[in-house]
């Protein structure tokens, strides 16, 4: 096990090993890094796709990433980013839950209708 890996493309500057990324709610530091033939490489510059190890999840399809000089800052810019999204979420929840909309409506207009969505990663899920 590599553990979680993120497929990133670095659009400016240089991404080394070593260095502390934060992309969403996503922070650690770059334990490896390798190539589009799966070879380790120390560093990657402008255009260059890399697959990243050291990462504490696997970010969000499409999540830009910014390196920080402080794992410290990442780490708590990560956990008010996850709060945040928590109360953003319940908030929804609550305000649109299926249970008060099936409320509003008669029992006639009322049809339960089971789904199960299967997708094979996290973003088409989305």
């Amino acid at each position: 096990g590599r553990g979680p890996v993120a497929t990133m493309l670095v659009l400016s500057g240089t991404l080394r090993q070593g260095d502390i990324l934060l992309a969403g709610q996503v922070f650690g530091r770059v334990r490896a890094m390798l190539d589009e033939n799966g070879k380790v490489i120390k560093e990657a510059g402008p255009s260059i796709p890399v697959e990243i190890l050291g990462l504490s999840d696997v970010p969000a399809a499409g999540q830009e990433a910014v390196v920080l000089a402080d794992e410290r800052k990442a780490r708590e810019i990560a956990l008010f980013r996850q709060g945040k999204y928590r109360d953003v979420k319940l908030a929804t929840k609550q305000a649109a839950s299926l249970e008060s909309i099936l409320e509003q409506m008669t029992e006639a207009e009322a049809k339960v209708l089971p789904l199960i969505i299967k997708a094979d990663v996290q973003g088409s899920q989305e």
